[in-house]
C-alpha cells in the first residue's frame, strides 16, 4: 500500500493509534478501514467488522461525541479521541497503553500528547513523514516496523 499524500483524519483511532500504519491495514486486500469507519473498507468492499468492533474505547468516544459536541457539530465528521477527554487518561485509556507498549513498544500516550498540542492534522503529518519507506513511498507498519510494499526494515 502506498501511503497517501495525506492521511485522512478518520484513520486516526480514538486511543490515539494511527489506523493507516496499522499492520491489520497494511497487508490486506481488503484492508481494516479504520475505527472511525462504519464497515466499509478503503477499497469499497463491505469488510466484515472493523476489527475491533467491540472496542470499549472507541464506544466510549462515540457516547463522548453524542454527548459533549454542540449540535451543531454533530455530523459525519464530528470524532472525539482520548486526547480532547477531560477524563483521560483513564483506567480504559491506561489498560490500552500498557498492551501496546507490552506487544509493540508503541507509546498512544505520547501520541495523545501529540494531539492535544498539536492537532491531529499534525500529528498525522508527522506520522506520515515517519512511515512512509523512503524507497518506494509504501507505508511501514508500526508494529513490524517494515514497508507493506518492498518490506524493507525501517
Amino acid at each position: 500500500m502506498i501511503m497517501p499524500d495525506k492521511i485522512d483524519e478518520k484513520m486516526l483511532a480514538p486511543c490515539g493509534m494511527n489506523c493507516m500504519v496499522c499492520s491489520r491495514h497494511c497487508y490486506h486486500k481488503n484492508p481494516c478501514p479504520g475505527c472511525f469507519s462504519l464497515g466499509a473498507s478503503v477499497t469499497g468492499r463491505a469488510f466484515t467488522a472493523p476489527i475491533q468492533k467491540n472496542c470499549d474505547i472507541r464506544h466510549c468516544a462515540q457516547e463522548r461525541a453524542l454527548s459533549e459536541l454542540f449540535p451543531s457539530e454533530l455530523s459525519e465528521k464530528a470524532v472525539f479521541r482520548c486526547a480532547a477527554c477531560s477524563d483521560y487518561p483513564c483506567s480504559l485509556s491506561e489498560a490500552l497503553e500498557k498492551r501496546f507498549r507490552i506487544r509493540y513498544d508503541i507509546d498512544l500516550s505520547a501520541n495523545n500528547e501529540e494531539i492535544r498540542c498539536a492537532g491531529a492534522e499534525e500529528f498525522l503529518r508527522m506520522q506520515k513523514e515517519e512511515f512512509t519507506c523512503p524507497v518506494c513511498k509504501g507505508v511501514i507498519s508500526i508494529q513490524d516496523q517494515e514497508c507493506s510494499i518492498c518490506q524493507m526494515a525501517k
